[in-house]
């Protein structure tokens, strides 16, 4: 198990300077420079949609290798969590090498581009990513203790409340600035107040899913006789 551990950190580290290494190519391309992050500049069509389904490849593949590399859902699913976190926490690493950037944990970013862009300073996503990876470990441990989750709707509604509190924390001004002005008013925009008490009761909403969902886990045979998928 330790040896799965240490291959998925490996590609964690290798998918997130891909990751970064094409954000440094956009920002270059797009004469700002690579400190330069906003404003928002318009882009071109095909570049937008291929950026798009960038994404969403991204969060296919980090769950494909999560498929691949466990047995059973809730492995699956823990592995999922890991990678996840482990890649955009390694993303700003690679960033920070890269170009010296971000400046600082306050530093503003675009996180993500779908359904709108998703911007915040960086520490937020950080601590959204330092949970997920932490519970990606931690409850894959315990599954291999011969432990497996009660599902109580307490925790996963928690867990939902809090997650889409903190996607809110993140769209909230730019998905106004497109319902009021369409996608074209995104352009030109700088961010300058981020909704802190919003993302702060999302975060801890989703770590008290987090800890009372791992106090749910029994010790009860697994579902299956192995939690990983063999390495060869």
């Amino acid at each position: 198990m330790r040896r799965n551990w240490l291959l998925l950190t490996i590609f964690s580290i290798a998918f997130a300077y891909i990751e970064a290494s094409i954000v440094v190519y956009l920002r270059y391309l797009s004469g700002g420079g690579p400190d330069v992050v906003f404003p928002i500049n318009e882009i071109n069509a095909t570049v937008s949609i291929v950026e798009l389904f960038r994404e969403a490849m991204t969060i296919i593949l980090l769950g494909s290798v999560a498929f691949i590399t466990a047995r059973e859902k809730w492995g699956r699913f823990f592995r999922f969590l890991f990678l996840f976190g482990m890649w955009d926490i390694l993303y700003y690493v690679w960033l920070k090498i890269m170009i010296n950037w971000p400046k600082s944990l306050v530093s503003w970013d675009i996180l993500f581009l779908i359904p709108v862009p998703w911007v915040g300073p960086v520490v937020a996503p950080v601590l959204v990513a330092i949970l997920l990876t932490v519970d990606g470990i931690l409850f894959f441990n315990l599954l291999g203790q011969r432990k497996i989750p009660v599902v109580d709707p307490i925790p996963i509604s928690l867990g939902i409340a809090g997650a889409i509190l903190v996607f809110i924390s993140f769209t909230i001004e730019p998905f106004t600035l497109i319902m009021a002005g369409g996608i074209n008013a995104i352009y030109g925009y700088i961010p300058k107040v981020f909704p802190w008490p919003i993302f702060i009761i999302g975060w801890i909403l989703m770590f008290t899913s987090s800890w009372l969902f791992g106090r749910s886990f029994r010790g009860v045979e697994p579902l299956s006789p192995g939690l990983e998928e063999p390495v060869s």
